[in-house]
């Protein structure tokens, strides 16, 4: 399996409680680390290896998070945006910009972790995907970990 077809589905639908001084405001996935959101954070680390398809299942202030990524000019670049929702209906709209697929799902606000992935099933395509919490940073490289687990039956 080639890691520009493995679907990374990831989790930023959360109230972030921890850090209620920022999601007050805004979701915990667009609080900045070094001055970009952290949810880019983690796309970057995924996109490095090879990783294009994303799927972000979306909840708390989840529109904010997909107003920031379509109105950003200079990361719409090279992404292919989709919204969909099994809860109820968003605007759908495709933009094809290049090597990027960024689906948006709304997961409803207080689904738990489980919920949020059965809801964006449908979106998946095949038995493997990685999923990923929006604040979930890591030096891990990915390609050697779906390896692993193929390799294992998993």
């Amino acid at each position: 399996m080639q890691p520009s077809e493995t679907p990374v589905v990831i989790l930023a639908g959360g109230k972030g409680m921890r850090l209620r001084e920022y999601t007050e405001f805004v979701p915990k996935g667009l609080v900045p680390i070094g001055g970009m959101p952290v949810l880019l954070h983690v796309m970057k680390i995924y996109a490095h290896q090879g990783f294009r398809r994303f799927i972000l299942c979306l909840g708390y202030k989840g529109d904010m998070i997909q107003k920031y990524l379509t109105g950003q000019d200079w990361l719409t670049d090279g992404i292919k945006l989709e919204a969909g929702s099994p809860m109820h209906e968003i605007k759908n709209f495709t933009k094809e910009l290049g090597d990027f697929d960024v689906t948006f799902v709304d997961t409803g606000l207080d689904t738990e972790t489980g919920g949020r992935i059965k809801k964006v099933e449908k979106y998946i395509k095949g038995d493997n995907f990685f999923a990923n919490y929006c604040d979930g940073l890591c030096d891990v490289d990915l390609k050697e970990l779906l390896s692993f687990h193929l390799n294992k039956g998993r």
